[in-house]
């Protein structure tokens, strides 16, 4: 057939993840791939409770595949201890859409970060990384897995009475 494997990663009218289930793409917008193979997306959405205030948002594939959510317009986002603002646009940079190995600029990097930008109802703005989205660094999983074998096995002695 010529065209390989193919996975999907969203599909118009798909349930848009960590939206109740009704809420589905509407229109994939933007995407940009790096060379792990995972993908990012800036989506409008579609279903009941979405207007004009929270119909679109950003997800990136984590490790597995799974698409999570990473900002939505409408909800809360802490941008510094206790300062909570309401997200009313975001969006991040594609550099081309073709992975991170071209030297174009991108906006996911290949440890899965996210940057992103964010528009907020009271006029301010900022960029963003979500590490979301992150795969664990060669070093940091054999860290973990070093300390889980170092950790004692407890042995839960028997009395005889």
């Amino acid at each position: 057939d010529g065209l390989g494997s193919l996975t999907p990663v969203a599909i118009k009218g798909d349930n848009a993840p960590n939206t109740p289930v009704e809420v589905v793409f509407a229109d994939i917008k933007s995407f940009v791939l790096n060379s792990l193979g995972q993908t990012a997306i800036n989506a409008e959405l579609f279903g009941p409770g979405v207007d004009s205030t929270n119909d679109h948002g950003i997800w990136a594939q984590d490790r597995d595949g799974l698409l999570r959510l990473i900002a939505r317009a409408g909800d809360l986002l802490e941008v510094s201890l206790g300062d909570f603002r309401t997200i009313e646009k975001v969006g991040f940079e594609t550099g081309g859409n073709t992975g991170n190995d071209e030297g174009l600029p991108s906006g996911f990097n290949n440890l899965g970060q996210l940057a992103f930008t964010a528009l907020f109802t009271d006029g301010s703005s900022g960029i963003f990384v979500s590490s979301l989205a992150t795969v664990p660094e060669p070093a940091t999983a054999i860290l973990l897995i070093l300390g889980m074998m170092a950790v004692p096995q407890r042995r839960h002695a028997v009395r005889h009475i």
